[in-house]
């Protein structure tokens, strides 16, 4: 991992690893990482909104570019904002030149094994030993596998997570996600509640599996 600092800005460039079989980066880690890269960017009070916007696939290690100086082109694969003191702080999330030669195991399926179905909504009412954002993401990845089983080749990949706050540990124990609008057969949106009431949306898009 390493961290730079520019007039306009700073990178966080981690050494992540792909989870489980697949051969793109993430979301959960795109959004451990973002808060760890906010952290070494001295942002660590993360008061108000996250949102990751992701466009694409991540295939190679990603870089968070924080501040004024952001990079452009097709090698930005998505876009982040935090709410931090009053104000929005925005970045983008670069795919590097640099390869991942490394996996780990992930088991969604210990959060599965807890889910309850009702309807269009998916909640989990137990501690699973597993992170807030992976509770909320493997909610809407069986959620989405219910409702609306992918064709071969395909899978529902989360393109969009807008936050009204930063996930607390005591999340992973009361999640709720509601299906709110399916638009076409490829995008859809679910909000996200727990104890406290609305925590935000998701976004999931239909799309290849990465080689």
């Amino acid at each position: 991992m390493t961290e730079s600092a520019s007039p306009g800005g700073f990178v966080h460039a981690p050494l992540v690893m792909l989870r489980g079989s697949r051969n793109y980066v993430h979301s959960t880690d795109l959004y451990c990482e973002l808060m760890v890269g906010a952290k070494a960017a001295g942002l660590a009070m993360i008061d108000g909104i996250v949102t990751l916007d992701i466009r694409s696939p991540i295939t190679t290690q990603p870089e968070f570019h924080f501040g004024e100086s952001l990079p452009i082109g097709g090698a930005v694969a998505a876009n982040f904002e935090l709410g931090v003191g009053g104000r929005v702080v925005s970045g983008r999330i670069v795919c590097s030149n640099r390869a991942i030669i490394d996996r780990k195991p992930y088991d969604e399926e210990r959060i599965w094994r807890h889910a309850r179905v009702h309807g269009s909504s998916i909640e989990v009412a137990a501690d699973t030993g597993m992170k807030p954002i992976e509770v909320v993401t493997a909610l809407g990845v069986l959620q989405h596998k219910t409702l609306f089983p992918p064709p071969n080749g395909k899978r529902w990949l989360l393109g969009k997570l807008s936050l009204s706050r930063r996930l607390q540990p005591q999340d992973a124990k009361a999640i709720t996600v509601s299906l709110d609008r399916k638009v076409g057969a490829t995008i859809t949106r679910s909000i996200i509640t727990g104890v406290e009431g609305q925590l935000g949306s998701m976004h999931f898009i239909l799309g290849s599996i990465p080689d």
